[in-house]
């Protein structure tokens, strides 16, 4: 495969609108391709650094146009390859050392998207003409940094505090376990909900006016969000969530590849949820075989090492059931959803949680009475993140549904004055 093919067959796609939203072109003309170059080269040269980690899986497999800068469209592209190759590199290493039989491996392609719909923000699988690229939407990262901002501001009890943010999300700060569902939202939270509303208008700040900071301008229930700046000393627990779910999104999507699958079912599909659970599988042993060089991953939460693996898949879902449930939220608010959909979307998503529980809670078990088995405090502090997440998914709910009614009918005329 060359990095000619690759760039090809990528910009032949074309994405309807209610999936990505834009053709890949489109990163190219946003991108400042003189600012990209020196981002992309750095992460070959990382490559080139690191090559004797990856030798004997490259010798197997034909990743010659890793090297090539114009594989890429951007730097964030390069970056997210390389994750994806330390990933197989270190699986491929435990199959040859016990012999087993390698699964595919080979033609993973990363590559950028735009979308403006929130819903649709995942990244996603997508074989095409023998490559197999993982889409990853530009929007992916912030939707979720905001997202997991509002976790932690209402974890904490507040807008702006001085409580350690993993302490936050990992301890039951409240007599009642949780905060009340009614607690004020914080301005991350308002923000992240006023984007969905505007999500017909909103293209992640590219190219259009900001729909949602429009509404949070002219519309009092959401005025706390008016110029909304994430506080600077979030930086380390933004990215500490950023590596862990991209890394397990990455290991997810890879998971396809290694079960050979030849679409991206989707949900509602025959064969979804088996689909869904065996790349959750594999993505599971992805992440754990490449643990190794991420050792310092999560290294400022208060969990040891087996709780920083399982917490990885542990984020995802939660971040999956958060778009969930805000979706489901907005759209019960503006009477646009389909009656019943609520109900088989939540029901899928549950099964595949317990489902993948299952397996996860089967490897904690096989740790038991070996050095490396889960202490009862980080058990502790995963069942309080848990119990705090289901919480903020209620206050989520509650949050949304106190929105007057006056203000969810100007939404539609202030978002259609937008998009013409």
């Amino acid at each position: 495969m060359t990095a000619e093919r690759i760039v090809s067959v990528w910009e032949s796609l074309r994405f309807p609108a209610d999936a990505y939203g834009s053709a890949p072109g489109v990163l190219e003309r946003i991108y400042d391709q003189a600012a990209e170059a020196p981002k992309i080269q750095s992460a070959i040269d990382w490559l080139y650094e690191h090559i004797e980690e990856f030798r004997e899986f490259l010798s197997d497999h034909d990743y010659r146009w890793v090297f090539e800068p114009r594989a890429y469209g951007a730097g964030n592209e390069a970056y997210l390859q390389m994750r994806v190759l330390q990933q197989l590199s270190a699986l491929y290493r435990i199959y040859k050392g016990v012999g087993m039989r390698l699964p595919p491996m080979g033609d993973v392609v990363v590559r950028g998207s735009l979308t403006s719909r929130y819903d649709m923000m995942s990244p996603r699988y997508l074989p095409r003409q023998g490559i197999h690229f993982i889409v990853v939407p530009i929007g992916f990262a912030d939707w979720s940094q905001l997202a997991w901002w509002a976790v932690y501001c209402w974890c904490a009890g507040g807008d702006a505090t001085d409580v350690d943010p993993w302490l936050a999300v990992t301890s039951r700060r409240h007599s009642s376990g949780v905060p009340a569902p009614e607690a004020e939202p914080s301005p991350a939270l308002l923000e992240l909900i006023a984007r969905h509303f505007a999500d017909p208008a909103k293209d992640l700040e590219v190219d259009r006016t900001d729909a949602a900071a429009v509404i949070a301008a002219k519309l009092p229930s959401f005025r706390r969000a008016a110029g909304l700046r994430p506080p600077e000393e979030l930086t380390a627990f933004d990215e500490d969530i950023g590596y862990v779910l991209f890394d397990w999104s990455l290991s997810h999507e890879l998971g396809h590849r290694l079960a050979g699958h030849a679409e991206h079912a989707q949900p509602g599909d025959p064969g979804y949820l088996d689909a869904e659970q065996e790349a959750d599988r594999l993505g599971f042993d992805l992440f754990r075989a490449s643990w190794g060089w991420r050792s310092s991953l999560l290294e400022r939460a208060p969990i040891d090492e087996a709780g920083r693996i399982f917490f990885g898949s542990l984020v995802f879902f939660h971040t999956a059931r958060l778009q969930s449930i805000l979706k489901a939220a907005v759209e019960s608010k503006l009477g646009s959803e389909v009656p019943g959909a609520c109900d088989a979307r939540d029901g899928e998503q549950e099964q595949r949680a317990r489902r993948w529980l299952e397996t996860a809670v089967a490897w904690i078990q096989s740790l038991e009475g070996t050095s490396a088995a889960m202490s009862t405090e980080t058990r502790g502090r995963i069942e309080a993140f848990a119990g705090n997440l289901t919480g903020f998914g209620e206050h989520v709910v509650a949050v949304v549904q106190k929105i007057p009614d006056d203000e969810i009918a100007r939404i539609s005329s202030i978002v259609g004055g937008l998009t013409k």
